[in-house]
């Protein structure tokens, strides 16, 4: 305010307001809560900044940038891939920034991986262990591995198939209850097959024939029973029944059967059983005299 007299000697005053508002931003600072933290986790941060001569500046206006894999949201910051990350507050044109670290979350899932699947009798497949956060970053828990069935030795780093059948190989994040289980079929030989009729060498003077039989997979399921490339006409839990043709003289009825485990070709494990009928309409007895015969050895 200012005071003073005017010529008849009375004392006059006027007031006014002066707003002092600080200078553009010299310094910017930005002051995280944790500098390491999991993946997922929230990280508070706060922004302040100072004019050149120490004056507190207001820093709603100040824009904040951040990495794309990072999620911003009010005051805090948050990212669920492991890395380095920076935020960036510019007031301005002053930036100040700070920087922080993600590391793996807990343990939450564990994945068994076989390098080869297609496996037989005596082979042996190399498996490799990951587990992961429950955001898919690799941690270094400690795992353990093994088979529930007998029959296979496993190795540091190697499964070797020593029998038949259908093993359950596992893997889990040692001192939890998470586990991963791949499931290994192993086998190599093809169903047992037994053709009950024809007999072997049958003759008969009949126009067809039936052939039966069974057969059943010790490993896998039965897939497909064929005569002469043919499949069979009736095929209830594992017996069959085909009825074919005869014709004059030797016939050959080839009986295979396959099962659902195939190789890396695709191709089946298959059994085969082959055998023969002779058809004639008529038959001489063998002790019968013939004028003209001719005999062969």
């Amino acid at each position: 305010s200012v005071t003073a007299t005017d010529a008849a000697g009375v004392e006059q005053s006027a007031t006014d307001t002066l707003e002092v508002t600080g200078a553009p931003a010299a310094v910017v600072t930005v002051q995280l809560s944790a500098d390491e933290v999991h993946a997922g986790e929230l990280i508070d941060f706060e922004v302040s900044a100072a004019d050149s001569y120490g004056n507190v500046l207001d820093t709603s206006a100040a824009e904040i940038t951040v990495d794309d894999a990072v999620s911003l949201e009010g005051g805090t910051v948050s990212a669920t891939t492991v890395g380095d990350y920076v935020i960036t507050v510019s007031l301005d044109g002053v930036q100040g920034e700070a920087a922080w670290s993600v590391t793996p979350g807990p343990a939450a899932n564990i994945d068994l991986i076989l390098e080869d699947t297609f496996l037989e009798l005596g082979d042996e497949t190399e498996f490799s262990v990951v587990v992961t956060d429950e955001f898919g970053n690799e941690t270094e828990d400690p795992a353990t591995v093994g088979v529930i069935e007998p029959g296979v030795t496993v190795t540091e780093d190697e499964f070797s198939f020593e029998s038949e059948g259908v093993f359950n190989c596992w893997a889990e994040v040692t001192g939890t209850d998470i586990m991963d289980v791949e499931t290994v079929v192993i086998d190599s030989t093809g169903p047992s097959l037994d053709v009950w009729t024809p007999d072997r060498g049958t003759w008969t003077s009949e126009s067809m024939v039936e052939v039966t039989g069974y057969a059943e997979d010790a490993v896998s399921d039965l897939a497909a029973i064929m005569i002469n490339g043919e499949m069979v006409d009736e095929l209830i839990e594992g017996e069959f029944y085909h009825e074919a043709d005869l014709q004059f003289g030797i016939n050959i009825f080839e009986t295979t059967a396959n099962d659902t485990d195939v190789d890396a070709d695709g191709l089946p494990n298959q059994s085969s059983d082959i055998r023969s009928v002779l058809q004639s309409d008529t038959y001489w007895d063998p002790d019968l005299a013939l004028d003209d015969g001719l005999t062969f050895r």
